[in-house]
């Protein structure tokens, strides 16, 4: 498995996007690079019985402007913004639906030493996503700004998140560059992430 480390803020408005690409520009000291318009809708899955769930894994099934993967991610750890967690994708080309690329998942039986012939979807998260790659002397950053809509069954909700990844380069460096993005931008970390959000919208417990 890959391991996934990267940073998150809250953005209560579209202003609080600005806030961060300005930031980007005063400490990169240079325009931002053109901008990557994605659409992502994921699906997340578990058993009935929420066994993943009680494994602390998360199971996702995206689409990302047709093209169709599900990756398996462990328990996020959040600190301060900084999200760290093992992750492992598994592309599925031949689906054109969500339910055809769960079925092609769930055929396997198991997946990473995880059962996934009994997986069923639980919440959505449909993802207009805005990507800046940000290539630094020594390291490769990569900033979303992403406009979420969750849908759990007949409950649905709204949020607006920032997330930057590192791709390549070392991690102390890339803590210490999103610290500075952080102070630079004023904005904070987020109490919950989209899919804690999801999870707790699916469970009830957002009305």
């Amino acid at each position: 498995m890959s391991i996934e480390t990267e940073f998150k803020w809250r953005a209560t408005a579209p202003a609080d996007f600005d806030k961060m690409l300005s930031a980007v520009r005063t400490l990169t000291g240079r325009a931002l690079p053109p901008v990557q318009i994605l659409h992502i809708l994921d699906a997340y899955a578990d058993t009935p019985d929420e066994a993943l769930s009680a494994q602390k894994i998360a199971m996702r099934v995206r689409c990302t402007d047709g093209a169709y993967e599900a990756t398996l991610k462990t328990k996020t750890r959040l600190e301060n913004g900084k999200a760290v967690r093992r992750e492992e994708t598994l592309p599925l080309p031949g689906a054109h639906t969500h339910r055809e690329a769960l079925a092609a998942l769930r055929s396997r039986g198991t997946w990473q030493g995880v059962e996934v012939a009994r997986l069923e979807f639980k919440f959505y998260i449909q993802n207009n996503r805005r990507v800046y790659t940000l290539a630094l002397a020594d390291a490769i950053y990569e900033l979303a700004l992403d406009e979420v809509e969750i849908t759990a069954g007949e409950r649905r909700q709204n949020m607006l998140e920032i997330e930057l990844e590192l791709k390549a380069g070392p991690a102390e460096d890339f803590c210490a560059w999103a610290q500075k993005l952080g102070e630079i931008s004023g904005l904070k970390a987020p109490e919950y992430s989209k899919v804690a959000t999801a999870t707790a919208l699916w469970k009830g417990e957002i009305k």
